[in-house]
């Protein structure tokens, strides 16, 4: 399966056909960023898309003990643990935006390369830290990103602490920032900064936005 456009969207039992299926064999390659963020679930027999988002709309079925897994919130709610780094290896918390809305605005646009003898370099001629896409601005808008650190070689390897398993392999980085009140224009924040409403999710206080606002 190839997700090539913005798949934010995912209700339960999507997500539960995906995961059986690469239980069995599926490969699966995601080209796109923002990826499996927010549960949905259908109602009205399956004719009504339903996702209520905070911080002035409550779901319904918030204290329903047998329909709470189904609430409307991002996937790595802790109240539904099931991160979506569990899926992708990635998550929007720790990327967000490129380029736009005050967001790294004079950032390469590519991603920084740190493992060139992968085999998905081959015959590329990269080199490390060469820059890979910055001419055609491929990191861009919404991307996706994950907790990492530097380890004593020098290469950025997962630090698992969002649900990203250990053994996944980064083979390069480029800087993005989920949307805050200090750098994003009042006219593109909306309700809530992106930043904030990551911060309400996982932490329960909207102020610890600064914390979720760098990443990769």
């Amino acid at each position: 399966m190839f997700s090539v456009g913005h798949d934010e969207y995912w209700s339960w039992e999507m997500r539960d056909v995906l995961e059986n299926r690469i239980e069995k064999g599926l490969n699966v390659a995601w080209f796109t960023g923002n990826s499996v963020y927010w549960q949905t679930r259908h109602e009205n027999d399956n004719t009504t898309m339903v996702c209520y988002k905070v911080p002035n709309n409550k779901d319904p079925i918030e204290n329903d003990p047998e329909k709470k897994h189904l609430l409307t919130t991002i996937w790595s709610d802790p109240r539904l643990d099931r991160s979506e780094n569990s899926l992708l290896g990635l998550s929007f918390n720790h990327g967000g935006y490129v380029r736009i809305g005050g967001a790294t605005p004079l950032s390469a646009g590519g991603y920084q390369v740190y493992r060139p003898e992968h085999w998905v370099f081959e015959n590329t001629g990269l080199r490390w830290v060469d820059q890979l896409g910055n001419e055609d601005f491929v990191v861009g808008y919404e991307v996706d990103g994950v907790s990492y650190t530097i380890d004593e070689e020098g290469y950025p390897v997962p630090t698992g602490k969002d649900g990203t398993p250990t053994s996944a392999i980064i083979l390069g980085l480029a800087p993005a920032s989920l949307w805050n009140k200090e750098e994003t224009p009042q006219y593109i924040l909306g309700k809530i900064p992106d930043s904030e409403l990551v911060a309400m999710a996982l932490t329960g206080d909207r102020k610890n936005w600064r914390q979720f606002t760098r990443g990769n």
